[in-house]
């Protein structure tokens, strides 16, 4: 059983998925595997260095991910660009991470993933929960978690994902992230409760 948990960003996804991971479940990361994915010497290194040119990296040669950020989530056709290099090389290792699970004998796997229309996320999973919080609350966490972003870049990048209502209209389930943490935790056990209820 494999649980897709998506949400914009600044939704909660993380602490979502450590919740599901504290009740048990094994967690495939998208965020992770399209960080790493961009280290130096990739495949999709090597690809995003061709499309965007020697000018995106530090003097050592890693990418540097800040400018790159900025010179895509300004662009439609170029953020279009990278996702194309970068969802084909998450789509790929989250399968081998699932399927690495499964071949241990995990049956309870969650899958943390922002995009979940790219490259077949709803394919993957049997489940999808979408997290969803304030529009205030969201850029508060964001510029907690990023104090470099400005509010621009951070609409920015809300712009380029789904809407709360695309997001609603591919969920099985959805955890509101608007209260304490204690509430948050709550929701998710009951989420969980339910998903495991089909499961029987």
């Amino acid at each position: 059983m494999i649980v897709g948990i998506t949400g914009g960003i600044g939704s909660g996804k993380s602490t979502v998925t450590s919740i599901f991971q504290e009740f048990g479940y094994s967690v495939v990361d998208a965020d992770k595997i399209s960080k790493n994915s961009l280290d130096y010497g990739t495949e999709t290194y090597k690809k995003i260095v061709r499309r965007f040119g020697d000018h995106i990296l530090y003097e050592d040669r890693r990418i540097n991910r800040s400018y790159l950020a900025q010179i895509v989530f300004s662009n439609p056709e170029k953020l279009s660009d990278l996702n194309k290099i970068t969802h084909e090389a998450v789509r790929e290792q989250a399968l081998q991470e699932i399927s690495e699970l499964k071949d241990k004998g995990i049956t309870r796997i969650a899958y943390d993933c922002p995009l979940p229309v790219e490259k077949g996320f709803l394919d993957l999973v049997d489940y999808v929960t979408v997290v969803l919080a304030p529009l205030d609350r969201r850029f508060t966490f964001i510029k907690k978690r990023n104090p470099h972003m400005t509010d621009q870049m951070i609409q920015e990048r809300m712009k380029n994902q789904l809407s709360d209502e695309e997001y609603l209209s591919i969920a099985d389930y959805v955890v509101d992230n608007s209260g304490s943490m204690e509430e948050l935790r709550c929701r998710v056990k009951a989420v969980i409760s339910k998903i495991e209820e089909c499961e029987i």
